[in-house]
C-alpha cells in the first residue's frame, strides 16, 4: 500500500486525525498545508485533500470557497474527498447551481455521504449527476469520529445493563430537534391521543437566530404551523393550541447543557443511550428526514439495536423496510408497517407539491394510529421468541459493522 499525504487548506481538519487512527495507517501520514506553487507533491504517495462540510443543508458550498485549492489539487493529481458522512447525500448537494459546482469538481473526487442503494429517490435529477462520486459510508457517522467509543463509555451510557432490568415504560422516544415538522406533527398526535403517559420521551431545541436560519434549511421558522394546508391535519387544533407550551420545549435527559431555553448539543450528548431506553418495551425512532426525502440512517436507529429492544421508525417512506436490505430485522410480529406504504407518482409540479403535503400529514396520522394500536397489545408480544432472536441478530450485526476492524478495512479500501 502506498504511503499517504493528507493536504489541507487554511485550517487543519481534525477529521484527518480520526482517519489516521481508525485506518491505523503506518507509517503515520504526512499532513501538509497547501501553499500552491511552493508545495511539492510526491506523486509516488497517495495524496488526499480532505474537506469537511461546515454547515448542513448548504450544498457543496466548500467547493466554491476552495476553488483555487481544488484546481491546484486537480493539476497535481490529488484526490479531493468531501466529507459529509454525518448526513445524507441529498443534503450535501446544491439545488440551483449544479453546473457551477460541476465545473469545479476535479477528476479525482469522492463524496463521503450516507444514502441507501436501491432508493428510487436516487433517480432525482438533482442527485444523479453526483452518484458517480458518492461513497456510501453509512455506518461511519457513529464510529469514525469516536462516537462508538462514546457510546461504550459508562460515564455517558448504560450499554449492557443487567438482564433483570425492570421495564418502566411502554416505549422510549428521543425526539431530537423538535422544530423539524414531521417530528412536531407526530409528537402532537401522540400527545393528543395521550400515548405519552406511559412513556419516556425527550426533545431539544437548537439555537435559532437570523444567521442560523439563513444558513440552515433543515430547521424551518416556527411560522410553518400557520400554513393553511395544515388545517387538514387530524391533530391540527392540538398542534396549534399546544405548539409553544407543550411541543416546542426542551425535555432533556440528564446531561450537561447550558441553562437556556435553547441548547447547543455536543457530539457526546447526541450519542448517549439513557438507561430509560433499556427500561422500555420498545423504542420509537424519529429519524432525521420526513417521508419523501432520500432515506438514510443515523445513530437514532442504531441505539435501540445496541440497547437490545424492538423499535419502529418514523422517517422516510419504506424506511423500516429498507433496513432489511442492509441485513437487519424488523418486527412485523408487533408493528404494521403499512403506514409508510404510499408513493407520490404525480408529474405536475404543483400537484406533486400538494400530494407531498397530503402524504406528510397522512403519514403522521397513520403512524400515531399504529402506536395507539400497539399500546393496546399484551406486553407478551415484545417477548416472542422470534422478536428475541431478531433483537440478538441486530445487536450482533451492528456491533460487527461498527467495529474498528470493519471500519478500518472499509476506509483503507476507499482511500487506496
Amino acid at each position: 500500500m502506498k504511503e499517504y499525504v493528507f493536504w489541507y487548506a487554511n485550517d487543519y481538519d481534525t477529521s484527518i486525525d480520526h482517519l489516521i487512527e481508525y485506518c491505523n495507517l503506518k507509517p503515520i501520514p504526512e499532513q501538509k498545508q497547501i501553499f500552491f506553487s511552493s508545495s511539492i507533491v510526491d506523486k509516488t504517495k497517495n495524496n488526499i485533500f480532505f474537506i469537511t462540510t461546515k454547515v448542513l443543508g448548504s450544498g457543496l458550498k466548500e467547493l466554491s470557497d476552495l476553488e483555487d485549492e481544488i484546481k491546484w489539487c486537480d493539476d497535481n493529481g490529488i484526490t479531493v474527498i468531501y466529507d459529509n458522512s454525518w448526513e445524507s447525500l441529498e443534503f450535501c448537494l446544491p439545488k440551483n447551481n449544479i453546473q457551477e459546482i460541476q465545473d469545479i469538481i476535479p477528476k479525482k473526487f469522492k463524496i463521503f455521504c450516507n444514502f441507501l442503494n436501491g432508493d428510487v429517490k436516487l433517480n432525482d435529477p438533482t442527485i444523479t449527476p453526483f452518484l458517480k462520486y458518492a461513497v456510501d459510508v453509512k455506518f461511519f457517522p457513529m464510529y469514525l469520529g469516536f462516537q462508538m467509543e462514546l457510546m461504550k463509555h459508562d460515564t455517558w451510557n448504560v450499554i449492557n445493563p443487567s438482564k433483570n432490568i425492570k421495564r418502566k415504560y411502554l416505549f422510549s422516544l428521543l425526539c431530537g430537534e423538535i422544530r423539524k415538522p414531521h417530528r412536531a406533527l407526530t409528537l402532537a398526535g401522540l400527545m393528543a391521543e395521550d400515548l405519552l403517559a406511559n412513556s419516556f420521551y425527550t426533545t431539544f431545541l437548537r439555537k435559532h437566530g437570523d444567521e442560523f436560519q439563513s444558513t440552515n434549511s433543515l430547521y424551518p421558522v416556527d411560522a410553518w404551523i400557520d400554513e393553511e394546508h395544515l388545517q387538514d391535519f387530524k391533530y391540527y387544533n392540538y398542534l396549534k393550541d399546544n405548539y409553544y407550551d407543550k411541543i416546542l420545549v426542551n425535555k432533556l435527559f440528564d446531561f450537561p447543557y447550558t441553562d437556556s431555553n435553547e441548547v447547543s448539543l455536543g457530539v457526546d450528548a447526541d450519542f448517549r443511550i439513557p438507561i430509560q431506553m433499556h427500561e422500555s418495551y420498545f423504542n420509537i425512532v424519529f429519524e432525521s428526514f420526513e417521508n419523501e426525502a432520500l432515506c438514510f440512517f443515523t445513530e437514532k436507529t442504531f441505539k435501540p439495536m445496541l440497547a437490545e429492544i424492538p423499535f419502529i421508525i418514523c422517517g422516510t417512506l419504506h424506511q423500516n423496510q429498507h433496513l432489511k436490505s442492509l441485513g437487519f430485522e424488523i418486527f412485523p410480529e408487533i408493528f404494521d408497517y403499512s403506514f409508510e406504504d404510499f408513493e407520490n407518482n404525480v408529474k405536475d409540479p404543483v400537484e406533486k407539491l400538494i400530494k407531498s403535503t397530503t402524504n406528510k400529514l397522512h403519514y403522521s396520522e397513520e403512524f400515531v394510529a399504529e402506536i395507539k394500536r400497539v399500546s393496546e397489545l399484551p406486553l407478551s408480544v415484545f417477548h416472542q421468541p422470534s422478536v428475541l432472536a431478531k433483537i440478538k441478530h441486530n445487536k450482533e450485526l451492528i456491533t460487527q459493522l461498527g467495529s474498528k476492524e470493519n471500519t478500518r478495512n472499509k476506509l483503507n479500501e476507499i482511500l487506496s
